[in-house]
């Protein structure tokens, strides 16, 4: 007769002003000490939440790191500038190399987006948590749109391969194997570099030259037909 005892709708504006302020908190946490280091005792004494409280809103603590770092990382830069190089008009060639440099200026500008610090964190996290990196990995948006651009270049060689585009003087295997390495080489130097102080230029520029030398030692590997 009176409505009864029906419970107040949550929101999505609700909920995200919740997730929301818990991210503040733990930002909060991570100026005190590591992303690795943070417990969920630290969530729950900054937040003044419960641990059942702050589940309703996060299933874990990873979730809750993955989720910090996703809100400082460039959400769908990577797809645009990969996908608009490859409807171009380039060569296989250029294709390729103008897409290396992508991923290099996309490193750059996530470095200065969620800091060398947090990175660095990101990389102790995953060797000490190992079992659980590849879950968390697989929720992060820039590893998503790494990984997501790297399958779209070597589906893209492996096609211009067939097609005699590219005549490779040493095992594509190896040279993917070769771009791999270095591609994590380059990402975790410049986390370690910039933990050394606060040097964003002479960061940013490290970055883009090592990518620069790799993009070159890649195409003369791969002996296209031309440029």
């Amino acid at each position: 007769m009176f409505g009864g005892n029906k419970m107040p709708k949550v929101t999505d504006e609700y909920l995200e002003t919740k997730r929301n302020f818990i991210l503040d908190c733990v930002a909060k946490v991570y100026e005190e000490k590591p992303l690795y280091q943070v417990t969920m005792r630290d969530v729950i004494q900054k937040t003044g939440f419960s641990q059942g409280n702050i589940y309703r809103y996060y299933d874990s603590l990873d979730e809750i790191c993955v989720a910090l770092v996703n809100r400082y990382t460039p959400d769908g830069v990577l797809e645009k500038v990969i996908n608009d190089i490859f409807d171009s008009g380039a060569s296989p060639a250029e294709k390729l190399e103008k897409s290396l440099m992508a991923l290099g200026h996309y490193m750059k500008e996530l470095h200065q987006a969620i800091g060398a610090r947090m990175y660095f964190h990101l990389l102790v996290h995953a060797s000490v948590n190992f079992k659980n990196w590849e879950t968390l990995a697989g929720k992060l948006k820039f590893k998503l749109s790494i990984d997501w651009a790297k399958e779209k270049m070597i589906k893209y060689l492996f096609e211009n391969l067939e097609n005699g585009e590219f005549e490779p003087i040493i095992p594509v295997d190896s040279i993917l194997m070769f771009i791999n390495v270095s591609f994590d080489g380059i990402a975790d130097d410049a986390a370690l570099f910039g933990m050394q102080g606060d040097k964003p230029d002479l960061l940013a520029f490290d970055i883009s030259e090592m990518f620069s030398v790799l993009t070159k030692a890649v195409i003369h590997f791969l002996k296209p037909k031309k440029l």
